[in-house]
């Protein structure tokens, strides 16, 4: 049996819950996911309807263009960043079959080497206010998305 959504399907958002979504969507934003992964994660941690989410960001895109352009540079260097990291650990599990020594974590040798990180900072304070209600954001709950992610290797 399905979960019923926050905001059912045909049913017109209260205020309070277009701003419940928005506040949320900034979370998904802050945590660098895409607009596929916004959509998900609403859907099945908070019941947002789909459409709802979709249509709250297509909206955010609208009013605010400029910020999503430099968004999407910094999804695709995370993108960038996930992919050279899963290829630092391949190599370092093929040196590791092999018998080849690893280079030592403190040595310039693995400098070359060293994982980027993929937490990038976002600011979406400069939204248009209109658009997106900011909330503070503490750090314990954007936790869950990290967990969620280092499930998944």
């Amino acid at each position: 049996m399905e979960t019923p959504t926050l905001i059912p399907q045909g049913e017109e958002p209260t205020a309070d819950e277009v701003q419940l979504v928005h506040s949320l969507i900034e979370r998904c934003l802050q945590l660098y996911m895409n607009k596929a992964e916004v959509v998900t994660a609403l859907h099945s941690q908070a019941r947002v309807d789909t459409n709802l989410t979709s249509k709250l960001w297509m909206e955010l895109e609208k009013k605010n263009p400029s910020f999503f352009d430099a968004y999407k540079v910094g999804l695709r260097i995370k993108e960038q960043a996930t992919a050279y990291n899963f290829l630092i650990n391949q190599q370092r599990d093929a040196m590791a079959a092999t018998g080849t020594r690893f280079p030592d974590p403190d040595t310039k040798e693995f400098a070359a080497l060293k994982p980027f990180s993929t937490q990038l900072p976002a600011d979406v304070s400069h939204l248009s206010t209109d658009t997106l209600i900011l909330s503070p954001v503490a750090a314990s709950s954007l936790r869950w998305r990290e967990q969620a992610g280092a499930g998944q290797k």
